[in-house]
């Protein structure tokens, strides 16, 4: 189960890296403050609201299921966001690059979170498979993608297929008791998150596409990568993470269906 696990997280790894561009990481000088406040709405905004949401819904903050949600706050944007940025008209250069800079810095911060989780004697079991199965084939991605190789058609289905069953897995393997009330606080998450990123977008008086690209690229985690990466720890961890990842893809398809339904 472990392989599989982390076969797949390579794979979506790879794929995030190749949809992306290295020049993708560069920030236009206009762009400063939507990249801030993204930065901000998904690094500090999300993991408090998931550690409210675990409070509410009665999710022992010491315990399994609410360090979970909590990872899953800290997960990489993913690339699935770009696609549906696109069909639901939002801004598809800035989503670009609010996806490749947050992919950068979940992934130096996610390693500090699981620091500051697990014991030291857990976290020896981290750092090679953070290195092998994310960074790695995400680096590499980048790389390929600078030579011309864009992985084709088939490289986002290959990887939309390995989330699935990385998802698949951690729902199998971690449920029990209390899953009803992680439903709820991730519900509650997803619902929070798209509210508040709306309201910020008019209160500063974004552009409709902006605020659009700002709550996809807020909403939608590659919750994947926190489950790939604890292998080793509980199986309860896991179906927060997989749980937030399945409603946030569909909260985004709503949004979708309703930014479409205005037109």
């Amino acid at each position: 189960m472990t392989f599989i696990l982390s076969a797949c997280l390579f794979v979506v790894m790879l794929a995030q890296g190749l949809t992306l561009r290295p020049a993708d990481l560069s920030v236009p000088p206009h762009d400063r403050g939507l990249l801030w406040l993204s930065l901000a709405l998904r690094y500090v905004l999300t993991p408090i609201l998931a550690l409210v949401a675990g409070f509410i819904f009665g999710l022992d903050l010491n315990g399994h299921h609410a360090t979970g949600l909590t990872l899953a706050a800290f997960a990489v944007p993913s690339v699935a966001v770009l696609p549906l940025v696109a069909v639901g008209g939002a801004a598809l250069p800035q989503a670009v690059f609010l996806t490749a800079i947050g992919s950068a810095v979940g992934l130096i911060l996610l390693p500090l979170v699981l620091w500051l989780t697990f014991t030291p004697a857990d976290l020896g079991m981290l750092f090679w498979p953070w290195l092998i199965y994310a960074v790695i084939p995400f680096a590499a991605g980048l790389g390929l993608r600078s030579l011309g190789f864009n992985g084709g058609r088939w490289l986002p289905i290959i990887s939309s297929a390995a989330i699935g069953v990385i998802y698949l897995i951690a729902l199998i393997k971690g449920w029990g008791p209390g899953i009803w009330a992680v439903m709820q606080a991730c519900l509650f998450l997803a619902i929070a998150l798209v509210t508040i990123a709306l309201l910020l977008g008019r209160r500063l008086a974004l552009p409709d596409d902006q605020t659009a690209t700002l709550t996809f690229t807020t909403l939608l985690p590659m919750a994947a990568l926190p489950i790939g990466l604890t292998t080793w720890a509980d199986p309860q961890l896991w179906p927060p993470m997989a749980i937030w990842g399945i409603l946030a893809y569909l909260g985004a398809g709503l949004l979708i269906i309703l930014r479409l339904r205005r037109r």
